[in-house]
């Protein structure tokens, strides 16, 4: 889902002695040094290939699959991707969907199920104040201008934090982690966004959220702020406490006092089981649809393909 997840493997797997090439929407890297393919790839959902086969493919993410932005990559790549077996990963939510999806093609599902392997504690207090801070902390913003006020007001306290968020490339975000999970670097406190919610393993003790409302983008393309969803929460406070980091447990709690019960409330809801998928034009159908109406507008073109889709049933 995310360039920092395709690096931290492509990084991983190459460190493990297992060549693999990485492709994202910026940059393509093989492992062969004469830029020969290697027999595995990791790549963002978009840049998957439709027309390479495959042994095995892995989606990660895949209730991602409904976002109005990006859901359309992850419908393309679970229809598309041309391998003998797929392994889809992601919350329950997506099982009833994905399974009645992949019967419509005629393919045989397995579901698994798997049950986190710490214990993780929403506390019943907020944080309150910076002062309060300890080792292993993660404060979590939805916006950039909310980073830096919190970083530097951390530093001003002396001490030392890293900080991820989304349009950092995915070099310096690594290099963030990996100063943020050493043991031996003075560096203690993460400060973030939500990009932190996939992928990533770090040494997370407590996540702490300094607000509940995100800036989002609706189906008109205009930007609101909204409170997080259940999905949303779970999959960041997930990131406390995670298994094989030093921390055998996780905690969850707010920066300030009055976004506690909300957040008691958002993580104590079910999840709504995904109903709806992504679709997209492919680049073949947009160009034959330029080639009969060379006058339209790619908005138009778009608008077009719009009014004729349908989906059976």
């Amino acid at each position: 889902p995310l360039k920092l997840l395709a690096s931290e493997i492509f990084q991983k797997s190459n460190d493990a002695g297992v060549p693999c090439d990485l492709v994202t929407g910026e940059e393509r890297t093989y492992a062969n040094p004469e830029g020969r393919p290697s027999s595995h790839l990791s790549c963002t959902v978009e840049m998957c290939s439709v027309n390479t086969p495959y042994e095995v493919a892995v989606i990660d993410e895949i209730q991602m699959i409904r976002d109005p932005a990006r859901g359309w990559a992850w419908t393309r790549a679970l229809l598309g991707l041309c391998a003998e077996e797929i392994h889809v990963c992601g919350e329950a939510a997506a099982v009833n969907f994905v399974t009645e999806l992949m019967y419509t093609t005629g393919e045989e599902v397995e579901v698994k199920s798997y049950n986190r392997l710490t214990p993780i504690t929403v506390l019943d207090h907020a944080l309150e104040s910076l002062d309060k801070l300890q080792p292993g902390d993660c404060i979590v913003c939805f916006n950039k201008n909310d980073i830096y006020s919190i970083s530097r007001q951390i530093e001003v306290r002396g001490l030392e934090c890293a900080v991820i968020y989304g349009s950092l490339p995915p070099g310096t975000k690594l290099a963030q982690a990996k100063k943020f999970n050493d043991p031996d670097d003075p560096c203690k406190i993460l400060v973030a966004t939500d990009a932190i919610g996939m992928g990533l393993n770090l040494s997370i003790r407590k996540i702490i959220f300094n607000s509940l409302i995100k800036p989002s983008i609706n189906e008109k393309g205009e930007k609101q702020m909204e409170t997080i969803t259940t999905s949303q929460a779970l999959q960041i406070a997930g990131r406390a406490g995670r298994f094989n980091t030093v921390f055998k447990e996780g905690e969850v709690t707010t920066m300030h006092r009055d976004d506690l019960p909300v957040l008691k409330d958002i993580l104590g809801r079910s999840v709504d089981p995904i109903e709806i998928a992504g679709l997209h034009p492919t680049a073949e159908q947009i160009e034959m649809f330029a080639y009969h109406l060379p006058d339209a507008t790619l908005s138009n073109l778009m608008d077009i393909f719009v009014s004729l889709a349908q989906v059976d049933g």
